[in-house]
This record gives structure tokens, C-alpha cells and sequence, in this order.
């Protein structure tokens, strides 16, 4: 019995059990300051007496109720009836006033002599008592906490722990806890890309090649975006340009550590989240694969972030096109009207020497030549944009180089024979006469006997051919017109060659338009547009034609030397 506490005990009947439980129950919630705001009251369950055997096997209880309290006020035993009791509101769970019970804690013990039990018979008003004071726990705390406390005298039951509820007070709140922020730690980062070897086809492979770049320091708050951005910018490229999906990191020390992933966001949380554990030694390193090749962007980039220097000679007309495709487009727009005037400069077949080729001779060096072809040209007129040849004057380009000069077949006119051939015979010579059979049985003879006996017979002498007339002398043959042209000894001008087959002087300005040269077998593929343009007609043009294949024969004859 705690010191301070009074038990008051009495003896009552069977029938009177019911209702002095519920009457105790009613008294110990008044005896709470504010428990009638949150206990749930209903009408209560009716009651079943207790079953009694007679007078001598009537329970015999003993009940102490000891209050102590902090004030000398004595609570009313007077209780309102169960119909007025308030019902429970959720939403009223403000403090009620002040009560002078609030002074101080309350403890109200319940003790009995043999268990708790038996302190009612009836099994429902036991039940009843119980859903009360669980309910009673399982509400917000009122001003003033009160500690209820069940204690058992029976030694049986000593070694239970006892149900306590203590609610603390409004005014003993906990304060919160105050963590001071803590400054950014650095982060040392090396940067392997490490290059794949190439495949072999027998024995072991190679290792693959790494090749460091770094260090480079990162925060530890900065985020995904910043980091990105720092490693792109130590190993030169963008950061699109990075391949996460195969990037690793790992501690510097041990260097045994096992890689681990970082192929996204989450991956450098969790990098993060593994070097708030460590005290020191936070440096790490990554290794990811050589940056991807964009279709769309630069391969590389400088530090600033601009196109690096790189000179072609064909990308100089527009250095500000990224793509190949486009850099091809973009000078053929800008070439285009040179390469015309080139094109009609250099017509195919303008060296004798080179009747099927658009050739160009260097001015310093007669003996180079060079074919005019597709990539020369572009060259050319790109150089001619940049002022840096003309028309006349070849580029200085490893286009136009020694090693990739024409040669020259050195052929030399052969002259016709002093002395005329001596034509083949029309006909064969006669076959010699055929032996005799007397000439046959000789020889077979001569077989079976000795050389001494009988003599070789002498062979008859050969009939002598018909004497043919003797033959014309014969020129030599007049070479077919698809051959090779001939060097001419000497130029040979355009008015010399009209005075020489009686052109009209009106012609030799015709010609001239044309880049005609006294030789040139061009001039018979030539359209009828082409001569057309320049001002023949028809029939001036078949003069000319003619003019020039007799040209061509009194060249071979020597008729020019």
C-alpha cells in the first residue's frame, strides 16, 4: 500500500456486485480531470448476476481504493447519468481548462487480495472494465497526466510486469535537435578511357590500353549535371559524347577494390552515399570507354568549347560546315562557276601527245603534264577563290606533285624507203620431183646388204619454178586513223593552215573560238552544236574536216619537215 493512501473495504452481497463494479469504474474516470471529454459512453451492456450456490458460498471481496492526490479537494461521488454522458468528438481535442487536480501527478491504486480477477464475478462486466480503461489509454493525453497502476498481491502473480501508461505533460515537450551544417568535402577523381585491343586471329589477346587524364577535384554536393560537365571537360569532349552505360568507378586505395557502376544519376548518388562513410583517403577513379562519335556534332572540342584548328584545303571555302557531306555541298556551290570556265579552258584532247585526256602543262617545267580530273579541278578552283592561282597558273598542291606528272611516249616519224621492198611471191615454189620405183627397191634393197655392195643412187635434181615478170615497187602502208597522232616537226599556226589549204580568213577566228590546233583529232567528234555556236554552217564546216585530214597525211609524208 503506497504511504499517504487510504483502503476502504466492505463486504457486499451477489447482487450488489454488478453495479458497485460499475460504480467503481464511473468513479475512477471522474476522478481524471477531462476524461469525460474522450471516454465513450454508451449504455452499458446489461448485466448478468452472478450464479450463488447459497449464503455460505457467497464471494467475499475486499476492495481498497486508495486516492492520493495533490489537493485536498475531494471529487464528488455524485455521477451523471449514463443518458447525458458527452460522446466522444474527434474533432474536440483541445485541452479542457485548467483543474487543480493539474498540480500534480495522480496515482490511483487497485488491489485486491487474491487477483484481479475475482474482483468481479460476472465475466461481461470484466470485459466491460478492460474495453474502458483501453480505450482510456488510447486517447491524446489531457493536462495533468495520471498514472494507473494494477498491482497484484498474490506472490503468484509478483513477477508480471505492471501496465503502465505514463503521459507526459504538454510542458516537457523534447526540443529538437540542432545539426549544424557541415562544409562540402573535396573529391580527388582520376580519369581512365581505357581502349580496347584489336582482335587477333590465334593466341592469347592483348591487354587493353588505358590512357589517364586528370585529376580533376569534384564537391560532394555538387550535382550530376556539374560532375558531367567537369568530366567531359578532362577528357576533351562533350558531355552527349560520354558512354555511362559502360562507366565505372573505384577507390584509389585499396587498388584491389572491385569496379562499380556509374551509368547514371542514381549511380552517382550512391557514389556519393559510399564516401559520406569514409574519414580520408577520398580519392577515386573512373573508368569509362573512348567517347561516341556523333552524327551531329564534333568528334572533338577544345577547352573553350570551339571547332579546333584543322586545315584542309577543300574545307577552306566554308571552315563553318561540321559535316563532311554538307563541306562537299557547300564547295561544289562555290567552285561550280570556276570549274566551268576551266572545263572549256581545258577541253579533252588539247595535247597531241594525250588525244583522250584534259590535260595542263606547267609553265616553269614544259615537260609536266598533268590530267585535269575531277578532284584536280576542285582543287584548283578552290585555290583560284582564295586567290591563291589563276587561270594559267597551277596550284602549289600535293595534287599537282612530281611523282603524279604524265610521262610522255617518245615516238619518232618512220621514213619512207629509198630502195622499194621486194614483194612475197604470188605463189609457192614447185615441190622437187618424187622418186621412181626403181629409185624405191634400190633403197630397199640397200637395206639387207652391205654398204659395199651396192652404192647409194644419187637423188634426181630439183625442177627448176617458172620465172615470173618482176613487180611494181609498192609504197608503205598508210597507217589506220585510229593510231596515235603524230609530233609535228613544228607548230604549226591556225593562218598557216588555212593559207596552206585555201580557208577563207573568216575561218581562222571560227577556229580560234573553237581552241583548235593544227593535228588534233578532236575536231571530228565535235557535235553540230558546238560548231554551230561559234558560226559555221554546214558546208564550210565539211571544208574544214577535209582541210585537216590532208593535213594529216602531208604530216606523214614529211610535207611540213
Amino acid at each position: 500500500m503506497a504511504p499517504g493512501s487510504h483502503t476502504c473495504s466492505r463486504k457486499r452481497g451477489a447482487e450488489d456486485t454488478e453495479n458497485d463494479a460499475d460504480l467503481d469504474i464511473q468513479k475512477i474516470i471522474n476522478s481524471i480531470p477531462g476524461a469525460h471529454r474522450y471516454f465513450r459512453t454508451a449504455a452499458p451492456p446489461p448485466l448478468k448476476k452472478a450464479k450463488s450456490s447459497g449464503p455460505k458460498e457467497a464471494l467475499k471481496k475486499k476492495t481498497a481504493v486508495s486516492r492520493k492526490c495533490g489537493s485536498d479537494k475531494k471529487v464528488p461521488p455524485s455521477l451523471p447519468p449514463p443518458s447525458e454522458h458527452p460522446v466522444f468528438d474527434p474533432s474536440d481535442l483541445s485541452p479542457p481548462p485548467p483543474s487543480p487536480l493539474a498540480a500534480g501527478p495522480s496515482t490511483i491504486v487497485i488491489s485486491d487480495e487474491d487477483e484481479r480477477d475475482e474482483l468481479i464475478s460476472d465475466t461481461e462486466s470484466e470485459k466491460a472494465i478492460e474495453n474502458n480503461i483501453y480505450a482510456l489509454s488510447r486517447l491524446p493525453p489531457p493536462p495533468g497526466a495520471t498514472t494507473l497502476h494494477f498491482k497484484h498481491e498474490d506472490p503468484s502473480r509478483a513477477n508480471r510486469k505492471s501496465k503502465t501508461k505514463t503521459l507526459p505533460k504538454p510542458d516537457s515537450e523534447p526540443e529538437p535537435e540542432v545539426i549544424a551544417d557541415e562544409p562540402p568535402r573535396k573529391i580527388t577523381i582520376y580519369v581512365f578511357v581505357v581502349k580496347p585491343a584489336k582482335p587477333i586471329s590465334r593466341g592469347k589477346p592483348p591487354p587493353p590500353t588505358s590512357i589517364q587524364h586528370g585529376p580533376f577535384f569534384s564537391l560532394s554536393n555538387d550535382p550530376f549535371s556539374i560532375f558531367s560537365d567537369k568530366l567531359a571537360r578532362t577528357i576533351r569532349c562533350r558531355v552527349p559524347a560520354i558512354d555511362f552505360s559502360h562507366t565505372q568507378w573505384k577507390y584509389s586505395k585499396p587498388q584491389n577494390d572491385r569496379l562499380k557502376s556509374l551509368t547514371n544519376k542514381d549511380g552517382y548518388e550512391a557514389l556519393l552515399i559510399s564516401l559520406a562513410d569514409r574519414s580520408k583517403d577520398l580519392s577515386i577513379e573512373i573508368h569509362l570507354p573512348p567517347p561516341l562519335i556523333l552524327a551531329d556534332d564534333l568528334l572533338y572540342a577544345t577547352d573553350d568549347y570551339k571547332p579546333a584548328d584543322r586545315y584542309d584545303e577543300l574545307d577552306e571555302v566554308d571552315a563553318g560546315v561540321s559535316s563532311v557531306q554538307k563541306q562537299i555541298q557547300s564547295l561544289d556551290e562555290a567552285t561550280a562557276p570556276v570549274m566551268e570556265e576551266l572545263h572549256d579552258r581545258y577541253k579533252i584532247g588539247n595535247h597531241l601527245a594525250f588525244p583522250n585526256k584534259r590535260v595542263v602543262t606547267s609553265h616553269t617545267h614544259p615537260d609536266r603534264h598533268w590530267e585535269l580530273n575531277d578532284i584536280r579541278l576542285r582543287v584548283w578552283a578552290a585555290n583560284i577563290l582564295q586567290g591563291k592561282a589563276t587561270k594559267t597558273e597551277i596550284p602549289v598542291s600535293s595534287h599537282f606533285s612530281k611523282v603524279l606528272c604524265l610521262r610522255v611516249l617518245r615516238t619518232v616519224a618512220t621514213p619512207a624507203p629509198a630502195v622499194a621492198p621486194v614483194p612475197d611471191p604470188l605463189a609457192p615454189p614447185p615441190a622437187p620431183a618424187a622418186p621412181s620405183a626403181q629409185d624405191l627397191l634400190l633403197l630397199l634393197v640397200a637395206q639387207h646388204l652391205k654398204p659395199s655392195v651396192i652404192a647409194q643412187p644419187t637423188a634426181q635434181p630439183a625442177a627448176q619454178p617458172i620465172a615470173l615478170p618482176p613487180s611494181t615497187p609498192q609504197r608503205a602502208p598508210i597507217p589506220d586513223p585510229s593510231s596515235p597522232a603524230v609530233i609535228l616537226p613544228r607548230p604549226v599556226s591556225i593562218p598557216e593552215f588555212c593559207t596552206r589549204y585555201s580557208l577563207p580568213t573568216t575561218d581562222e577566228q571560227k577556229l580560234a573560238d573553237l581552241e583548235f590546233v593544227p593535228g588534233d583529232r578532236n575536231i571530228q567528234k565535235l557535235e553540230q552544236p558546238d560548231w554551230e555556236e561559234v558560226g559555221f554552217k554546214r558546208l564550210g564546216w565539211l571544208r574544214v574536216l577535209d582541210a585537216h585530214k590532208q593535213f594529216l597525211i602531208d604530216i606523214r609524208n614529211g610535207s611540213f619537215s
